[in-house]
């Protein structure tokens, strides 16, 4: 090996090291001049950075893409024409506006996504609240059995005014915490408040745009529970209510006797529209990245050949002339032409 200097334009330097790099047979060392310099001071600190910025942004296209099922290509390395002549400030520009795109409609889709969990965990309570409410028997020996044979104590040792009125919170809760809900209600309450639910449900993911039915799957975890319990006082309903969102359960509004069918309808139809407004946001997302889904092995390639690059022209010696750069560099000796 050989240590040798090159004095290169500073106009040059870039196509010289990428030259250089194709050859494979050097090896830059950093100039001795650097050695007190930081790396956040050298000259191609700030290329550097958006180098790095555009590999994050790369990384999220790609995921995204790989979620909408958009095809990437890792095979097609060479840059499409629409991007060839782009330069590095071009890209980053043009991949930061559709990054903002795309932040934004994921806060959307987030906001959209959580409401139609809403509805769907409402959708199956109701489907649940007749088998639940049989379950429990009438109101009537609901009420007798609350009045009567366990009277409601509220704090301080009195009964309950309002006794003989019953109340109810429904909700749907995780199967993992049905069990502290079963015996932490039975404290709460002192015995006073009767608890039902169904058997365990695993709810399917949301449909996307871009996949079959027969390919959607259930969500991963235990599954979730409906429960309706039913109890009387004021005084009782909060306690529960802390109770209930304590555990991370979710309480729905039940309508009265007669109104469970019109309800069911109507949540229907609101997730029919949050499906196809959820649905809509994914097309558009999947019509901002194809463009890039192409281009995504290309463009890292290019990128990561810039980086490489600026990280090697931060090693020369700048301080020489203002007019060229001073490199060291490590090469065969069997590879060096004679004078």
């Amino acid at each position: 090996m050989s240590l040798v200097q090159f004095m290169i334009p500073r106009e040059a330097c870039s196509a010289t090291v990428e030259a250089l790099g194709e050859l494979e047979c050097v090896q830059f060392i950093d100039s001795d001049a650097n050695s007190q310099v930081n790396a956040f001071a050298r000259p191609f600190s700030k290329q550097i950075r958006m180098c790095d910025d555009l590999l994050r942004k790369t990384r999220m296209f790609r995921k995204r893409s790989e979620q909408l099922g958009l095809v990437i290509n890792d095979d097609a390395i060479t840059l499409q024409a629409a991007f060839q002549d782009r330069t590095l400030d071009d890209l980053q520009a043009d991949m930061a506006a559709v990054e903002g795109d795309l932040r934004n409609l994921a806060v959307r889709n987030e906001v959209m996504s959580k409401t139609y969990r809403e509805l769907i965990e409402h959708q199956f309570l109701l489907k649940n609240l007749l088998n639940l409410m049989e379950n429990s028997g009438s109101v009537e020996s609901l009420r007798s059995v609350v009045s009567e044979e366990t009277p409601l104590i509220e704090e301080g040792g009195t009964a309950a005014s309002d006794g003989k009125t019953l109340r109810n919170i429904a909700g749907v809760i995780d199967t993992d915490k049905l069990d502290s809900l079963i015996r932490l209600n039975f404290r709460v309450s002192r015995g006073n408040a009767l608890l039902r639910y169904s058997e365990p449900h695993q709810f399917p993911e949301r449909p996307s745009a871009y996949h079959k039915p027969e390919d959607e799957k259930a969500e991963d975890g235990a599954g979730s529970v409906a429960f309706i319990i039913f109890f009387s006082g004021a005084v009782l309903q909060d306690k529960l209510s802390k109770l209930v969102a304590t555990l991370g359960g979710r309480k729905y509004r039940v309508p009265d006797s007669g109104g469970s069918t019109r309800m069911v309808e109507e949540l229907r139809q609101s997730l029919e529209d949050h499906l196809s407004v959820m649905q809509a946001a994914e097309r558009t997302e999947a019509a901002l990245l194809r463009p890039y889904a192409d281009a995504l092995p290309g463009i890292e390639r290019r990128v990561r050949q810039e980086l490489a690059v600026f990280h090697t022209m931060n090693r020369f010696n700048y301080g020489v002339s203002s007019q060229a750069a001073v490199a060291e560099a490590w090469v065969p000796t069997s590879r060096l032409k004679p004078d």
